[in-house]
């Protein structure tokens, strides 16, 4: 009985997975920009994996630096002082969560930031 259900659940991890990144792939090929795809592509990963919330950063080059490209969340959940910080603040390597993150090269995730 164990066999059945561990293999539902796969088949229903590599279905979500398959949504998922047909949902990505089609955001990114209906925009000409990443900041255009990234509000579709973050909501796709988010609900695919239960988040209520994910952010997109990239690098700034010239300042050595990670903006924060988007933010998605679900619907009435508010984090208007969270995405304020985020969109307006540079962080540097090793500085900030996204620093952090970014130095070791390694995703994260936390249960909740606020705690």
């Amino acid at each position: 009985m164990d066999d059945a259900l561990n293999n539902k659940d796969d088949r229903g991890r590599a279905e979500r997975r398959l949504q998922t990144q047909y949902a990505v792939t089609r955001a990114l090929e209906e925009s000409d920009r990443l900041r255009d795809a990234a509000p579709n592509v973050l909501q796709a990963v988010c609900e695919s994996l239960g988040w209520e919330v994910g952010a997109l950063w990239r690098v700034e080059r010239e300042a050595e630096a990670l903006r924060c490209v988007e933010i998605w969340h679900v619907p009435g959940l508010v984090i208007s002082e969270f995405e304020e910080v985020s969109k307006q603040q540079l962080f540097k390597k090793g500085i900030g969560f996204p620093g952090h993150v970014w130095e070791k090269e390694s995703p994260a995730w936390v249960a909740d930031l606020a705690g």
